[in-house]
This record gives C-alpha cells, structure tokens and sequence, in this order.
C-alpha cells in the first residue's frame, strides 16, 4: 500500500511539471490553463484557480476536488485531512489582450474565444459559453458544460452525480474585416 500511495505522490508530481507548460496568454485572465489528453494542448478551466482533473478532460471550481466519475467535483476534504491526491497543478491565465489569437466564429459579424461556444441570446445576437461544446439552456442566457442538462429555470447544471450553478454569457467579439487579411 506504501508503494502504491508513494507511486501515486510521483505521478502526481510528474503531472504538476508538465502542467506547467501553459504558454503565457494561454487564457483569459479568471480561467485556468489545464493539459488536455492531446499532448502539447491545453483547455482553459472556466473557474479562476480551479482544479484540472488527471483525466485531462475537466476541471473543478476552487475548493472542490475531482470525483471519481468523469465530469464529477466535491467538495474538499478540509481540517487536515489528507487531500485529494489526483489534482494537477494549475496555472491562472494572463489578460486577454496577451492572448494569442484563437476564435469560435458564431456568424458573419461575431466570434468567441475558442474554448467557447456560441450560443443564440434572447435579442438574436449571439453570446459566448465559457465551455467548449457547452449546452446552450432553453433561457438563451446561461448555459452548462458539454454532457450537462440545464435545469427547468436554466439557472443550474444537472450531471450525473452533481447539480450546480450554470454560467451567463459573455459577450462576442466583433469581427474586424482589416484582421482578417
């Protein structure tokens, strides 16, 4: 058993450095770089200091730990217990303005950042989801992470073992002709 939680330390310490690897302006400042299953990419965590799940598929928001179950997050264990041993590292991203130039393009005249989604707002216009592959909810307001159902008042995110907060839009950016040349 020593073996195997001191195998499970080494890991996790291995992942940490490579976590590390986020380049500068990777995401917008409030997110949090976290690896991706696809060596050399990253995803950026919608939660300022969140924690990115060794499964390299989610992340939780601060102070909660990744389950068991993809797509899962609990509460931490807190008073000096022994804390999760699967979380990476994490590094918070930088001001939009240092971020290299990615983008979701909703419509002719619109794009999000390309962690995001476009989703129809109430006026017509679109707004951007801070998940990648999100679930647009029924309000055209908020909306939930990809595999997620928004609830009846599109105010919360039903998973399989977990319900909480959806998040509201943000607003696109506009498409500048002359930066597209």
């Amino acid at each position: 058993m020593k073996q195997f939680l001191l195998g499970l330390v080494f890991t996790s310490c291995v992942l940490t450095v490579f976590a590390s690897d986020c380049f500068p302006g990777a995401c917008e400042e409030g997110k949090t770089c976290c690896p991706t299953v696809f060596h050399g990419f990253y995803m950026c965590c919608p939660y300022e200091d969140a924690v990115c799940c060794l499964n390299q598929i989610h992340c939780c928001p601060k102070g909660f730990a990744c389950g068991p179950e993809i797509r899962t997050c609990r509460p931490k264990i807190m008073d000096g217990e022994m804390e999760e041993l699967n979380e990476l590292e994490r590094r918070q991203g930088l001001p939009a303005e240092e971020r290299p130039f990615f983008q979701n393009r909703c419509d002719d005249a619109s794009f999000c950042p390309y962690d995001s989604t476009c989703c129809l707002s109430p006026d017509g216009t679109y707004g951007c989801c801070p998940y990648m592959y999100a679930t647009c909810c029924p309000d055209k307001e908020h909306c939930c992470p990809h595999n997620e159902k928004c609830d009846a008042t599109s105010e919360y995110c039903i998973g399989v073992h977990t319900t909480f907060p959806s998040k509201a839009k943000e607003p696109t950016i506009a498409i500048d002709e002359e930066s597209l040349i």
